[in-house]
């Protein structure tokens, strides 16, 4: 079912909406990926995380990610840039088995103004085999150098220029390098070289230490494997040797030989599995000699041998310890008597792996196995997070090591606190996640307290966030008591840091206050007693004027009710004008800005009596007086 969603990719979903049926096209996987040209690719899936694998032909570079990831999308695809496959134009190739040198653009042409060096390097007590599939360049001043080292100014091996011919059976180097120059000038081109090695597994070696490792270490070696090493240090010293991994098939044999040949005493043969175990020549010769099984194949990661071997003294002293590469060694002594400590360092971007320090014991043997500098794999300094601090496992962000994020107060994390530097293989160290971040915490604000009497607050707004701040002061002559400034302290719900304070007035100003007070109030007594005074007088005043009101009310009432002789009063005397007309209110006498004497005329209100005089000139029962009769006041 499985390859059938490999091969159909596309997925038709019909849809029913009334009595219409629409078909909808669904894209459920990746495009097999473009093989780039001189490489290969192979697929896992083609589904949403599948991966697409890519490689080149030998000698030829990836340019690109070896490894792109099915990505899911409406239409999905690879993840990263296509991948391409290049001639480089030079290089270290080392560690060497099998492998191929090709010229930038083969089998096209190459370019013009070219200058390329190949350093091809076998493993320790290998020597390297080249064979020419093609040499073609033209006929101007291009050239092609092989050097027997590794290093320009080694011997020639071959030269274009005074050779015609290639060597059918190819070229063999007497050490572990060989050195290869290519240059082209400025007219012509051709198709260029193609030259294919192989490291083969037999040489001689004079250095005082090195090692030696089973053809193809540290994958499995191939059956019907013959190799032999010649191993010789100085005639005064003997040849210490450190077998560090034995694996091989029971049928395979590694054989020690005590000399310079394989007819000298044997030290020792071993097949299978073995122990690390060592040992020691009586003479300045090792004969080494590895034989497999020619109907046998080995298989694995780590499966052959490992030795080391070093050139010891025959004396009271240690044999000198080899260097390492990308590191050094210093001695606690300047001869490597008993007791004396060998320390390993190495340079920056490296780190030791193994022991650092190996001492020179009573047999005079060193104490642990000689250690190796390894470049240091690190994650690139992720950076820092704002409004945090972040806690290291170690001075260096090596692979395994690990940040952790922790946000300062009032904020909150978002994202992964801890971060893991992992190896990728191919892609190199990188971190486990993304940075985080620190965002504010949020927290309801605070409502304003109050304002106390006399005092004046910074700010009359109702609401303040946590954090902020108001200050209060005093109005002038009063004395603040409590906080002057309270904080709106974050939480849930956030709350003032105290009560607002109280303004209280200076104890001078408050009795002078009090006395102004005690004034006031005697003056307002004194004016309370002059109104008494006062009213009392008017009441006064007012039942005197009540009192001969009444008296003269009753004379006048006496003279009315005589019999006088009125009707002799002539009609033009009788009182009719109309400036004569008023009325009177108790208490209120009403006079007419055209008369000279006030007059009391209307209606008069007797206190506790209901007897009423009207006079007026249009009453009913007209009045006649002479005009000598007085009236009443």
């Amino acid at each position: 079912m499985s390859a059938i969603r490999d091969y159909f990719p596309l997925l038709l979903l019909f849809v029913t909406a009334g009595t219409d049926r629409v078909a909808k096209e669904y894209v459920l996987s990746c495009v097999f990926p473009q093989k780039p040209l001189y490489g290969e690719v192979s697929v896992s899936s083609l589904h949403s995380g599948g991966e697409a694998f890519f490689s080149c032909l030998t000698g030829y570079q990836l340019q690109g990610s070896s490894v792109r990831t099915c990505l899911n999308a409406s239409t999905p695809y690879w993840s990263g840039k296509e991948s391409h496959c290049l001639a480089a134009c030079g290089g270290l190739i080392s560690n060497i088995t099998v492998g191929r040198i090709v010229s930038p653009g083969f089998p096209s042409n190459y370019s013009n103004n070219l200058t390329c060096h190949w350093l091809l390097e076998a493993p320790e007590g290998q020597r390297i085999h080249i064979h020419f599939e093609k040499v073609a360049l033209a006929e101007d001043d291009d050239r092609l150098l092989i050097k027997n080292g590794n290093n320009f100014d080694a011997a020639a091996l071959y030269d274009s220029y005074k050779v015609e011919y290639l060597p059918n059976e190819g070229l063999l180097s007497m050490s572990r390098h060989l050195f290869a120059e290519m240059t082209t000038d400025a007219t012509g081109t051709s198709t260029g070289i193609a030259i294919r090695y192989q490291a083969v597994c037999s040489g001689e070696v004079t250095d005082s230490a090195g090692l030696v490792l089973s053809p193809n270490w540290p994958e499995a070696y191939e059956k019907g494997q013959d190799c032999i090493w010649g191993i010789h240090v100085e005639e005064d010293k003997r040849i210490m040797v450190d077998i560090q991994v034995l694996k091989i098939g029971n049928k395979d044999l590694l054989t020690f030989y005590d000399g310079d040949d394989l007819t000298a005493k044997v030290l020792g043969q071993y097949g299978g599995s073995k122990s690390r175990f060592k040992l020691y020549t009586s003479t300045a010769d090792l004969t080494i000699q590895f034989q497999s099984d020619p109907a046998t194949n080995v298989y694995g990661y780590g499966n052959g041998f490992k030795v080391h071997f070093f050139e010891v003294s025959r004396n009271d002293t240690c044999p000198e310890l080899p260097e390492i590469s990308n590191g050094w060694k210093s001695s606690s002594h300047p001869e490597l008597v008993q007791g004396s400590v060998v320390t390993y360092q190495c340079y920056p971007g490296y780190q030791v792996v193994g022991v650092e320090l190996r001492m020179c014991q009573w047999d005079l043997t060193w104490s642990g196995d000689l250690p190796s500098c390894e470049k240091v794999l690190s994650c690139a300094d992720p950076g820092k997070v704002e409004h945090s601090r972040r806690v290291l496992s170690g001075p260096h962000f090596t692979v395994k090591s690990t940040i952790q994020y922790i946000c300062n107060k009032g904020f909150t994390l978002s994202g992964n606190s801890l971060l893991t530097c992992f190896n990728r293989g191919s892609m190199g160290p990188k971190w486990s996640q993304k940075l985080p971040r620190c965002l504010p915490e949020m927290y309801k604000p605070c409502g304003h307290p109050g304002t106390p009497t006399y005092g004046i607050p910074s700010s009359n707004k109702l609401h303040f966030q946590a954090g902020e701040t108001l200050h209060y002061t005093c109005l002038t002559g009063h004395q603040l008591l409590g906080e002057s400034i309270l904080n709106c302290v974050p939480g849930h719900p956030s709350q003032w840091s105290g009560l607002p304070p109280v303004c209280k007035a200076h104890a001078a100003e408050y009795d002078e206050h009090r006395l102004d007070v005690s004034t006031a109030d005697m003056r307002m007594e004194s004016a309370q007693v002059v109104l008494a005074v006062f009213i009392l007088f008017l009441i006064l005043i007012i039942g005197i004027y009540l009192h001969f009101s009444k008296v003269q009310r009753k004379t006048l009432q006496l003279s009315l009710s005589s019999n006088l002789p009125y009707e002799n009063i002539p009609e033009e005397s009788t009182f009719d004008h109309s400036v004569y007309e008023t009325t009177i209110h108790l208490g209120q006498t009403t006079f007419h800005p055209h008369i000279q004497t006030p007059r009391l005329w209307g209606q008069s209100i007797l206190q506790g009596s209901s007897q009423a005089l009207e006079l007026t000139p249009h009453s009913h029962q007209r009045l006649r007086l002479h005009h000598h009769i007085p009236l009443p006041p």
